[in-house]
C-alpha cells in the first residue's frame, strides 16, 4: 500500500513543488500540498493541514517540510501522533522524487532512502562536482507513482 505524501512549506514553496511533481508525473493519488503563512493564527494553519490530511486516503503519510523548526515543520509535528507519519526536511526535488519512487515501501525504508540524498557540493577551487555521484537518480524498477486516473 502506498503512502500519502504531503508537502508543507512556507507560501508559495509547497505549491511550487507540487507543480514540479505534476509536470514530471502528472496528477498523483494521495498527494497534496499546503502553503503555510507564518503569521496566520495557529488554528488556521492546523485546519489547513487537517483538511489536506483528510484528502489523503492512506493509513500512513510522509510529510516533507521546507525547514526544520520553522512554522510548517512545527505545525506538521502536531499531527504525528494521530497516525503513522514520517516527517522529512529540508524539502528538495531529489528528496521528493525519492519519496515518490519508494512510497510503496514501509516508512522505515523511505527514511533510509531519504538519508541517501546528499547535497550537491561544487567548488571552483578544484573544479570538483559530485552531482554525478547522487544516489537519487535511480528509482527501483518497480517505481509506481500511482497517477490519478482520468
Amino acid at each position: 500500500m502506498h503512502k500519502g505524501i504531503l508537502i508543507v512549506a512556507h507560501k508559495p514553496i509547497a505549491s511550487a513543488f507540487y507543480e514540479v511533481v505534476t509536470q514530471i508525473y502528472g496528477q498523483l493519488q494521495d498527494f497534496e500540498a499546503v502553503d503555510i503563512i507564518s503569521d496566520e493564527p495557529k488554528e488556521a494553519q492546523l485546519e489547513q493541514l487537517k483538511q489536506a490530511l483528510a484528502k489523503l486516503h492512506t493509513e500512513e503519510t510522509v510529510i516533507l517540510t521546507d525547514l526544520c523548526g520553522a512554522t510548517p515543520s512545527n505545525v506538521s509535528h502536531q499531527f504525528s501522533q494521530e497516525k503513522p507519519v514520517l516527517i522529512l526536511d529540508p524539502l528538495s526535488i531529489p528528496l521528493l522524487m525519492k519519496v515518490i519512487c519508494y512510497r510503496g515501501q514501509p516508512l522505515s525504508i523511505i527514511a533510509q532512502k531519504a538519508e541517501e540524498i546528499k547535497p550537491n557540493i561544487c567548488t571552483n577551487e578544484d573544479n570538483h562536482c559530485n552531482c554525478n555521484e547522487q544516489a537519487w537518480t535511480t528509482c527501483p524498477t518497480s517505481c509506481e507513482v500511482n497517477s490519478k486516473s482520468e
